[in-house]
């Protein structure tokens, strides 16, 4: 391509910006391979020093000027091809005195202006039809009829002289013009009305000839329509669009609806047309990450609306407006959306529309839903929503309905009935082949999957969703597929493809503005570092996280903040660790549609009690997590709830309880199998079968707890990793041999990593 100028669209500086992209710069020829390629084109073996002298100082080794000043100087006959060589003409005199022309464009106008008018008509006439033309489409639209036999002869001069060149024989062949500066240059040599009335014929021909595949030419037939001023050209810019949309060619898809709205607004078109274009512009906007783009489209919209007194379209543009600023993005604002929301209601009642108000229904739930407010509520506007989409057989709205309301479900602790809706909604998109919602649906059901304890289940549907939006080319969807996902690989013992999965994630939300991604994923992120002793890495990451929370308002801050806090423990700050929970606490309302965050502020509030000695409260926060997980059916993080309670009690002296409450922490660590929490609990319970005389047990315990540790040093994935993992003072203790077998008493082998001593 040529070198970008600062419009260059979004597909360009995503593929500049791949770390697989290789970039190759064409620099200008030098003085060799300029005369080179002169040589070549001309076919002769040499050309005289003052001849390559000329073409070298004018072209500056441009490559296709080099090509087209060797041409014009042969048709020009000053150079002579004699016997395979070059030779300039006696009476040419001094060539640089020539007054050749200095630009490509007067290189290639000079050329044409030898030809003769038949000549040039048909090179303009093939200038109109495009780059590559075909033959039967050149002869029909050819405006001198009685020219119509010479066309062979005159195509064949211009192929002679470099001009054209030929693909395929017969009827069915095809020409292209050598360059497209080539094609470009004759193209303007024609007056505007000329190459409007030839555009008309081209579109025209086109419709007649191919009436069943008007698909295919779409985007043909809208340039053509468009540059011939033909209001049709709206017609199949949308169509255009539409295919390009249906082939996930996002970008492409976008423009085309730019330039059909601009096409409705010069010619004027009916409410129904601004309000599909609009709205169709805007939802692939936000498929793309595009928010803000979006927001000015319907922003746009709704100005139209205003203008033309349009209640249909003013309706429209206030339901994209809402949608968009009541989920969670860069523009997302919850009492904007809220007042949007009642506003559009309120006119889709008045106007009894009742498609419209089980948009707005779903939009409401959506918003109840992102915002952790009424999840009863919620679920009310859901099933409302549901209800008319069913009865007016509107199928994409009630699999859009579905796959959200399974949200409000599962954070109304109805897990299991979650993941049913979702497998309905699911059949629905499969059978509307709607791509990017269906990556969407299955990265909610590895979610639920994940919660429930099935990470087999979870993997899969994850890798579903990521190949979707792979195939699909949304860097939005692949970012959000693989957001979760690294959490099941830490649980399994899996580091390596933890950090590997989350920092592609991160990476591509950065790229297409996922919030949820950048904020959340890179503090989880974070906290796999830490678990493996890269304190440093760890804390950056959850700095970043936050600050970005801090930035958005965004709902994960609890999360992030739980996360900063216990990275921080494990260095030994407990004064941030502190500020951090209490910031966590206060930050709570608004975060329930991921459910999660409550856990890790009352897991990260109860390893602040333990370090501090508050055994009491420390109890109490893990009986938290453990109601808390008990009533949403979520099985991850019971093992930790219960070894932070189990190592409190043993701590307070209360050795037969932790023993209990250390055994069920193993039973839940090993369902779904957690090897992240699975090696500490069978530490600590070899530990107590040592003080309980047990010493059969014990030593099988902690074999089973090192074996598990050196396993997940096996998959750090990096030395340096392996290295600050097995250096951490709670695994050195188990790498090292453990505490004696037959040790009747003694301290408890307390994580020197939650100890404000630490540091």
């Amino acid at each position: 391509m040529r070198p970008p100028d600062g419009s260059s669209s979004e597909s360009y500086h995503q593929i500049a910006r791949s770390p697989h992209t290789r970039r190759l710069v064409l620099e200008p020829l030098s003085f060799e391979e300029t005369i080179a390629l002169a040589c070549q084109r001309l076919a002769v073996t040499r050309i005289p020093d003052s001849v390559a002298a000329l073409i070298y100082e004018k072209s500056q080794g441009n490559p296709f000027f080099v090509e087209e000043l060797s041409y014009a100087l042969r048709d020009s006959e000053q150079l002579i091809i004699r016997d395979g060589v070059g030779w300039v003409d006696p009476n040419a005199g001094d060539l640089t005195a020539l007054r050749l022309p200095d630009t490509l464009q007067s290189v290639i106008i000079s050329r044409i202006d030898r030809l003769v008018p038949a000549q040039q008509l048909t090179l303009k006439v093939a200038s109109v039809i495009g780059y590559t033309f075909p033959y039967a489409l050149l002869r029909d639209v050819y405006p001198v009829a009685s020219e119509h036999q010479d066309l062979p002869v005159h195509l064949a001069k211009l192929e002679t002289l470099g001009l054209i060149s030929l693909k395929g024989t017969g009827a069915g062949r095809i020409y292209r013009f050598r360059h497209i500066i080539m094609q470009e240059v004759v193209y303007h040599l024609m007056p505007l009305a000329q190459r409007r009335q030839m555009h008309g014929a081209v579109a025209e021909w086109y419709v007649r000839t191919y009436p069943d595949r008007l698909d295919e030419y779409a985007t043909l037939l809208a340039q053509h329509f468009a540059l011939a001023g033909d209001a049709r050209a709206q017609k199949y810019y949308t169509l255009a669009g539409n295919v390009a949309f249906r082939i996930h060619a996002n970008t492409e898809a976008i423009a085309h609806f730019r330039r059909a709205l601009e096409i409705a607004r010069h010619h004027g078109a009916i409410s129904e047309h601004f309000q599909y274009l609009y709205t169709q512009r805007g939802h692939i906007l936000e498929l793309e990450g595009e928010c803000d783009a979006a927001l000015e489209n319907y922003r746009e919209m709704e100005h139209l609306a205003d203008e033309r007194g349009d209640r249909e379209l003013k309706l429209a543009a206030l339901m994209s407006l809402a949608s968009l600023r009541s989920t969670p993005n860069p523009t997302f604002d919850p009492q904007q959306g809220a007042e949007l929301l009642d506003h559009a209601l309120l006119l889709a009642r008045e106007m009894e529309n009742r498609a419209a108000e089980g948009r707005i229904l779903w939009n409401k739930m959506v918003l109840q839903t992102f915002t952790g407010q009424d999840s009863h509520q919620a679920i009310a506007y859901g099933e409302q929503s549901l209800a008319l989409s069913r009865g007016l057989n509107l199928r994409k709205q009630a699999a859009l309905t579905l796959n959200d309301l399974a949200l409000a479900y599962r954070n109304n602790g109805l897990l299991a009935h979650s993941q049913k809706l979702l497998e309905e909604a699911r059949s629905l998109i499969r059978e509307l082949d709607h791509m990017p919602m269906l990556a969407d649906n299955l990265a909610r059901y590895s979610l639920g999957h994940f919660l429930m304890g099935h990470y087999d289940q979870a993997i899969a549907a994850a890798e579903e969703a990521d190949q979707i939006s792979q195939f699909i080319g949304n860097m939005a969807s692949q970012a959000g597929s693989r957001a979760m996902v690294g959490q099941v690989y830490l649980e399994q013992g899996r580091p390596d493809h933890a950090i590997a999965i989350m920092t592609e994630a991160v990476y591509l939300g950065e790229q297409v503005g996922n919030l949820g991604v950048q904020i959340g994923t890179r503090a989880d992120l974070g906290w796999v570092y830490a678990t493996l002793g890269a304190f440093d890495h760890a804390l950056v990451l959850a700095e970043l996280a936050c600050a970005r929370s801090e930035e958005h308002n965004h709902i994960f801050r609890p999360w992030v903040l739980a996360v900063l806090a216990r990275v921080n423990l494990r260095i030994g700050d407990v004064d941030r660790a502190s500020t951090a929970i209490r910031e966590g606490y206060q930050s709570l309302k608004g975060s329930g549609e991921t459910l999660l965050p409550p856990v890790y502020v009352s897991l990260a509030d109860g390893e602040l009690a333990l370090a501090m000695h508050r055994h009491d409260e420390a109890i109490a926060a893990a009986e938290r997590v453990l109601a808390y997980l008990q009533h949403y059916q979520i099985r991850p993080f019971a093992a930790d709830a219960l070894y932070l309670k189990g190592r409190s009690l043993l701590a307070m002296g209360e050795g037969e309880a932790a023993y209990a409450t250390l055994r069920e922490a193993r039973y839940r660590a090993t369902s779904p199998e957690s090897k992240r929490m699975l090696w500490p609990v069978l530490f600590l319970l070899s530990y107590l079968e040592t003080r309980q005389g047990n010493a059969d047990t014990a030593r099988r315990l902690y074999h089973q707890a090192r074996q598990i540790v050196f396993s997940i040093a096996d998959h750090t994935g990096d030395p340096e990793l392996r290295e600050s993992f097995l250096s951490l003072p709670e695994v050195l203790v188990v790498v090292g041999g453990g505490y004696s077998q037959s040790a009747k008493g003694g301290e408890p082998p307390i994580s020197p990593s939650l100890s404000p001593s630490s540091s």
